[in-house]
Formats: structure tokens, C-alpha cells, sequence
């Protein structure tokens, strides 16, 4: 009997080059750097400031374009999309944190979570019960009419979780989502991306803190725009270490 195929990864990054222009001076961000991340894991990129990471979550999430080297999501080559078919397929496939949370300041709570399927043509109704719903598993639900500024730093980070889950995406690409929370609401972030991988999405997750980067099913260090080192869970503390 022939092998079972494998299962294709959520994302998979071949070669990237990603050059920044500082003046008359040209920076490489990434220097040729590969990475394929599978349905069910959950992926920590650590490093120094300035080694690449966001510019690696970036390119993965097609926010911007590789210079050279290809990036592909769900089966589709982002860097040969247009502008406007890289937005859909982020509203379709790619769930976002963004470090700071960029909730919409006049939106509550609910409309924020609502607005990825709004966008993306689901009936107002439904998008709205799905929001709901979502909230409710954040432990948001008596939250979900209050604007951005009256949530906690942790509310506020727990609703941007939210609002990247609510159409279960295959990919979750997190920016520092525990920067600047509090432990427990840093456990809690944490606790919500490692359920999302459990759930079959490929999560990746960029990250300083090492509390983050050990709730990984691998880490990848990055430096100098290159990948450095990659290790499995059983070697997490010795590459936060290096």
C-alpha cells in the first residue's frame, strides 16, 4: 500500500531577499531566508531587533512583497498577486495580530471582530453571531459593546486574537501579541494561539519573550536577515539562551 501523502504546509517561504533603502544605502532585511509552517503547529521567530522577523511576517501575510524569493499560502503564490487579490486572500485565509492590537478606535469590541467578515461579503447577521461567538471563547462576551478604550491592554489584545480567529483562517501570523501584557494576560493570548493550532490552523508567532516563545512547537532564530538556528520543543531553552 503507497505512503499516505503528506499534508501540504499553510505556508511555506522559499529564498527570500527583502532590501530597505536608508538614504543612499541599501539594507538587506532577509538574505535568503526559507521556512514552511504546517496545519497544527505553532511556530515561534525569535531574535534581536532588527534581524527580520517582522519583515518574515510581513512577506508571509503579503503586507509587502519579496524582493526575491517566493512565499505561498494556503497553495497560492502571494508574491504574484496583485495589491488587491493579496487583501482578499488575507481576509480569506491569513489572521492577523498586530502588535498594538490596531483595533478600529470608533468600532466596538463586536463590530471590530465583525469587520474581516463584513468585508469579506458575509450577511451582517451572521458576521455579527460569529463575533459573538468569538468574543464569548476570548472570555469577552459582556465586553462586546464597549470601544477600543475602554477595554484593558489585555481586553483590547484578546479582541485582536479574536477578530484574527473569527473565520477560522489555516494561517495566524502573531506580532508580538504579548508585548506589553501582564503575565496573565500574556498567558491568556498565548493559551487562545496554542488552541487555534491545536485546531488545525499553522500558527506563527513573532516574539521577544521567551514566556511566548515556549508555548512553541518549534523556534526559529533569526540574525542578520538569515536563519540561524531551528529547534524543536525539547531544545527551546538552550536556542533562547544562544
Amino acid at each position: 500500500m503507497p505512503a499516505a501523502p503528506a499534508t501540504a504546509p499553510a505556508v511555506e517561504a522559499v529564498d527570500l531577499v527583502r532590501r530597505h533603502r536608508q538614504g543612499d544605502t541599501v539594507v538587506a532585511a532577509l538574505r535568503g531566508v526559507s521556512l514552511t509552517v504546517a496545519p497544527g503547529e505553532l511556530v515561534a521567530v525569535v531574535g534581536p531587533s532588527g534581524s527580520g522577523k517582522s519583515t518574515l511576517l510581513h512577506l508571509l501575510a503579503g503586507v509587502d512583497l519579496p524582493d526575491a524569493g517566493s512565499v505561498v499560502v494556503a497553495g497560492v503564490a502571494v508574491h504574484l498577486l496583485s495589491e488587491d487579490a493579496r487583501a482578499a486572500l488575507r481576509r480569506r485565509a491569513i489572521g492577523l495580530v498586530f502588535q498594538g492590537c490596531n483595533l478600529v478606535p470608533l468600532l466596538t469590541a463586536l463590530e471590530n471582530v465583525a469587520l474581516p467578515l463584513l468585508l469579506d461579503g458575509t450577511p451582517r447577521s451572521q458576521a455579527q453571531a460569529r463575533a459573538r461567538a468569538a468574543l464569548a471563547a476570548v472570555g469577552l462576551a459582556a465586553r462586546a459593546q464597549h470601544l477600543p478604550d475602554r477595554l484593558s491592554g489585555g481586553e483590547a489584545q484578546r479582541a485582536a486574537v479574536a477578530r484574527a480567529l473569527v473565520a477560522a483562517p489555516p494561517l495566524v501570523l502573531a506580532d508580538e501579541p504579548t508585548g506589553s501584557l501582564d503575565a496573565a494576560s500574556a498567558d491568556g493570548v498565548l493559551a487562545l494561539l496554542r488552541g487555534a493550532a491545536a485546531g488545525g490552523a499553522a500558527v506563527l508567532l513573532v516574539t521577544h519573550d521567551p514566556r511566548a516563545a515556549a508555548y512553541a512547537d518549534r523556534i526559529v532564530r533569526l540574525a542578520d536577515g538569515l536563519v540561524v538556528a531551528a529547534t524543536g520543543e525539547a531544545g527551546a531553552c538552550a536556542a533562547l539562551a544562544s
